[in-house]
């Protein structure tokens, strides 16, 4: 099949975009918009991968045909139960699609390791061998870049080690033939595979679609990539004009350029996008963002405050200034793998803090590592079941950190830190007001003593319910949490009229009244709880 057959059979299937540029010149292929579209608007869809499966850690509690992790599994008893499925129909598809010549795999990875999982590269690896014929002309679409991956020797070997491993399982002949082609096969996997890891659920693993896989990077994208199960969406975060390129980011944007460049290594490429080339800080960023505007109808400091953030912004222009940073995060970073104790977790959390005193007294809360360690602060105290805390600091984080850090009023980080925000919620408006004093600050407990707590979750879960179809799908399980705690809310009786003022300032946040109410018995409330995190922080880490 020619590529002008396969792009065609892309624009069929994905009328959104079209496939533009040549393989392996040097500016390569990328993604092209077919029409206008607007923030929060669905690109593409993409259910129909090359190789989609869970990672290692998960593969004895997920479906490895939908990807469900929350439903009671069991395994194929061709391979020792080493492939998990929810149902019959999902061991029947994926036994059609791909386990029918992976299950003998299992078995031979039992025999000579004694284990029942491989490296996520080597099983992307066999999958593909053991379908050639039916996938080698998609495959043969994506960049490999194997020049690049040859320049690193030691990387090179491993790889090679992986493709013998490939070779072997796959019931391939070990000859140079099938090393070239496996060694082929394992660049594009490691250039072009997704990760789907998702903070929230614990959701992890391998997603290989050769379309998606042509949408290139930037660290201001206009799109970004979302995953439910077996599909991915590609949405749109920005607005993005007819033939214009489509970009999403590979890598977190929010770190420094030096440490965005670093993961960006594996690419074989330097970014050049504005914040990259410009060293543009948070601030910067989200003071040219086209979508400010949209957040009227959030949790955010207000728009004027997001288009003229904090002037100490401007000393990151100096380069003295940004070595400092650059060192304050190396010194934030810790091994993820790790398991620490809570009082190590404690430990950590109050060395970043300290470290990040530059920041701190700069008031430059939006930078990383600061906003990731205000996030662990929140996290520290649920897990000391200190909610007042909890609340007072991912209050703060909704409305000095995240809001900057990500513009789009619908992305899911953003949505996940109101939804946290709603949980804790549930725990500060219980009746019982002599156990929740025992652990509160004092400040904070006024405050809810004087707030309307409903309110406050209501409003909060309406905004969500609201965004989150824009930010993720209508599948997102954020998405059908929210609307279960929202139906409870609003089943209570005697809240008639807050419940109207709301849904209306919802569909119009600009009508006065409404506003007000939002104003009045939502933002301000919050905005205290905020304002109250800083000093909360100073005592209990300094």
């Amino acid at each position: 099949m020619a590529a002008s057959q396969v792009d065609q059979r892309i624009q069929e299937k994905h009328p959104g975009i079209a496939v533009h540029g040549t393989k392996g010149v040097r500016s390569g292929r990328s993604l092209r918009a077919t029409r206008d579209f607007q923030p929060g608007d669905l690109i593409a869809e993409f259910d129909n991968p090359l190789a989609a499966f869970p990672d290692a850690a998960r593969a004895s509690t997920t479906c490895h045909h939908c990807l469900d992790q929350n439903a009671k599994v069991f395994g194929c008893m061709g391979c020792e139960k080493a492939v998990k499925y929810c149902s019959s129909e999902c061991q029947r598809a994926n036994w059609k699609l791909v386990h029918s010549k992976e299950c003998k795999v299992f078995r031979k990875v039992q025999t000579a390791v004694g284990k029942d999982w491989l490296p996520t590269p080597v099983r992307t690896l066999v999958q593909l061998l053991v379908r050639w014929a039916e996938v080698q002309q998609l495959v043969s679409q994506l960049e490999g870049n194997e020049d690049r991956f040859k320049e690193r020797k030691q990387l090179w070997e491993d790889m090679k080690l992986q493709a013998y491993a490939g070779i072997h399982y796959a019931g391939r002949k070990e000859d140079d033939a099938n090393l070239f082609l496996s060694l082929d096969v394992l660049c594009k996997i490691q250039t072009n595979s997704f990760d789907r890891f998702d903070a929230d659920t614990g959701a992890s693993g391998t997603f290989l679609d050769p379309v998606l896989a042509m949408a290139n990077h930037s660290c201001v994208p206009n799109a970004v990539v979302l995953f439910w199960r077996r599909k991915a969406y590609l949405r749109a975060e920005m607005p993005i004009k007819q033939g214009s390129e489509i970009s999403i980011s590979y890598i977190d944007y929010t770190k420094p350029v030096r440490f965005r460049q670093e993961d960006l290594w594996l690419y074989h490429f330097t970014c050049k996008c504005p914040r990259c080339k410009d060293d543009l800080n948070i601030y910067e960023v989200c003071r040219d963002s086209s979508v400010v505007p949209l957040n009227d109808l959030t949790l955010s400091p207000g728009v004027e405050k997001l288009l003229y953030p904090p002037g100490e912004a401007d000393r990151f222009k100096q380069k003295s200034w940004r070595s400092k940073v650059e060192a304050i995060y190396e010194d934030c970073q810790h091994d993820r793998s790790a398991k620490p104790t809570f009082e190590e977790r404690f430990a950590m959390l109050r060395a970043n803090w300290q470290s990040c005193k530059p920041l701190v007294d700069a008031q430059l809360w939006a930078w990383q590592p600061l906003a990731q360690t205000l996030q662990g602060a929140t996290l520290y105290y649920l897990g000391m079941e200190n909610h007042t805390r909890a609340l007072s600091t991912a209050c703060f984080t909704a409305l000095h950190c995240d809001p900057y850090q990500y513009v789009a009023p619908f992305k899911t980080f953003r949505l996940t830190g109101l939804m946290l925000i709603a949980k804790i919620l549930t725990q500060t408006s219980v009746p019982d007001r002599e156990e929740l004093a025992k652990t509160a600050h004092p400040e904070i407990l006024a405050i809810l003593d004087r707030s309307d707590q409903a309110s406050m979750l209501h409003a909060i879960l309406l905004i969500v319910v609201n965004n989150a179809p824009k930010g993720h799908s209508d599948d997102w399980e954020v998405l059908h949490e929210a609307k279960t705690m929202l139906s409870g809310i609003e089943s209570i009786e005697g809240r008639e009229d807050e419940s109207m003022l709301l849904r209306r300032w919802v569909k119009n946040p600009e009508n006065h009244a409404d506003k007000a109410f939002f104003q009045e018995r939502v933002l301000r409330p919050i905005e205290s709880l905020a304002k109250v995190a800083p000093e909360i922080l100073r005592a209990d880490l300094s």
